[in-house]
């Protein structure tokens, strides 16, 4: 399970990371997505988690994701709205779901805070949490 947040850099360097893994072990793993937000020094952390989820109820979470990744300096409603018209969503369910999304993420938060975690961008493997920093994993 990744936590992570779509506004941070070290986030966008683990996404990178990632992809890289699932293209060469297809079968080895699976990823969940679990979002970490930090919206008293990110303004666009809960907006763009937000909108994730909307694209997760049409079935484009990973593809979304994957946009936002990409284009992390664009980050804004309009932006929301480009990737959603280029997925071809319904915009109108889009538009609803966002602003539906805040239940789903308050229990993504509890799980965070459950865990006794401050700081992002975790991973959870087989039970055990890994803080990304940079380029390391620490225990």
């Amino acid at each position: 399970m990744e936590l992570s947040g779509f506004e941070y850099p070290y986030c966008t360097e683990a996404h990178t990371t990632l992809k890289n893994l699932l293209a060469k072990y297809p079968n080895q793993f699976t990823l969940v997505y679990q979002n970490f937000l930090l919206i008293q020094i990110h303004d666009q952390a809960l907006p763009a988690a937000k909108a994730s989820w909307a694209a997760y109820q049409q079935g484009k979470f990973w593809p979304y994701h994957d946009a936002f990744f990409t284009n992390q300096q664009q980050l804004g409603e309009t932006f929301y709205l480009d990737i959603a018209k280029n997925l071809n969503l319904d915009l109108a369910k889009f538009k609803l779901d966002v602003d539906l999304a805040n239940k789903a993420i308050q229990k993504h938060l509890q799980l965070v805070y459950k865990l006794g975690l401050s700081n992002t961008h975790y991973f959870i493997i087989n039970s055990k949490i890994f803080l990304h920093s940079s380029s390391a994993f620490r225990n």
